[in-house]
């Protein structure tokens, strides 16, 4: 079987019939691919739409889960998936017709590990037609050692997501590759992983993915008061999962990956979880979430002495002796108190003068 697509389904009942038909309309016969729906818990009438084409298509399969998030739908995609390559599709966005079987071509004629492409953002509501073929006439196809040069290629989009590129299976049974559960923003941590162990990788520079944007989505939704919770849960999930694997490196366990890691690249990423949690805390401005999340930071010893350490190594020794200096006298907390006050009164502010203007 050439290509297994990775579909997770939940509430998405005005979307998922398009997203079928797009992977329908693929110059694939029914044994050379499979598309494999994993309704991960779906309280509308998704699963029975989906279980719907499943009994029209062979080559559609129907995996019906308890609700355990768009990790796990993934995760139990790739359990079972039978496919050479393997890509994902979220439900509610479509790729481009007859295009499956040229990237399976491509992928295999110069043997890649991953081949990237590129995506079209379009509002929810706006009519696009994935029969339209783009023109390949100014295409560019580019080819990498490894999956990491990718990411000092100016044409290749920053925007490295789980549904813009096809993987080799075999790569991802090797390393033992899966989406991390109970986090949000999952794709970041798995493409990291990706690029420690995938080698020759291409780019296509062509919009074949379709990607619609939603009001709802967890990218617009992750700070609403009902979600942001759970997304620090997970930044703090994540801060412990970063210092484990910089501990097994310290006693010798190397993860075994393509590209070796570095001791400095593993600080690298348990420092910058942690500050960009604080950064996501001051910017929503709740206390009783903050309090909580600096809690659970000081009592793992998290903070503030790493990020002190990392403040020090990326500056000359007069800055190194100034931070030393101030950060003892001036401890990093009351700084990022003083930002959540500052930022609290910001929004109440904003608040009282939007409530001034309704009346």
């Amino acid at each position: 079987m050439k290509i297994s697509v990775i579909v997770p389904v939940y509430n998405v009942e005005h979307y998922i019939e398009e997203c079928l038909d797009s992977l329908l309309a693929q110059n694939l016969s029914e044994e050379e691919y499979e598309i494999i729906c994993i309704d991960d818990g779906s309280t509308d009438r998704s699963g029975e739409i989906a279980e719907r084409y499943g009994k029209l298509y062979r080559q559609i399969r129907i995996i019906r889960q308890k609700n355990g998030g768009l990790s796990k739908a993934r995760n139990e995609g790739l359990k079972i998936a039978q496919g050479e390559y393997v890509c994902f599709v979220d439900s509610d966005d479509y790729i481009q017709t007859g295009i499956l079987n040229r990237l399976y071509d491509l992928a295999v004629r110069y043997n890649l590990d991953k081949l990237m492409y590129g995506y079209q953002n379009f509002k929810d509501g706006e009519r696009l037609s994935f029969n339209e073929k783009s023109d390949r006439k100014g295409e560019t196809l580019l080819f990498f050692q490894d999956a990491s040069e990718m990411d000092t290629c100016k044409i290749v989009p920053d925007w490295k997501v789980a549904w813009n590129y096809l993987i080799k299976r075999s790569v991802i049974e090797r390393y033992d590759l899966h989406f991390m559960e109970g986090i949000l923003f999952e794709d970041e941590e798995f493409d990291f992983w990706l690029n420690h162990s995938a080698g020759s990788s291409g780019y296509i520079d062509q919009k074949i993915y379709y990607y619609r944007m939603r009001d709802t989505s967890i990218l617009r939704t992750f700070r609403d008061d009902s979600m942001f919770s759970k997304y620090i849960k997970g930044r703090c999930k994540l801060v412990l999962h970063h210092r484990k694997v910089l501990e097994d490196y310290s006693a010798g366990k190397l993860p075994d990956f393509r590209i070796p890691l570095s001791r400095g690249e593993l600080e690298n990423r348990l420092y910058c979880e942690i500050k960009g949690m604080l950064s996501q805390l001051i910017c929503k401005a709740d206390t009783e979430i903050f309090e909580a999340a600096l809690d659970f930071l000081k009592n793992e010893e998290l903070y503030p002495y790493p990020l002190r350490l990392y403040w020090q190594k990326k500056n000359g020794i007069i800055k190194r002796v100034l931070i030393m200096f101030f950060s003892f006298w001036y401890p990093k907390e009351g700084y990022i108190r003083f930002c959540i006050k500052l930022s609290c009164l910001i929004k109440r502010i904003r608040y009282n003068v939007k409530d001034c203007f309704r009346l």
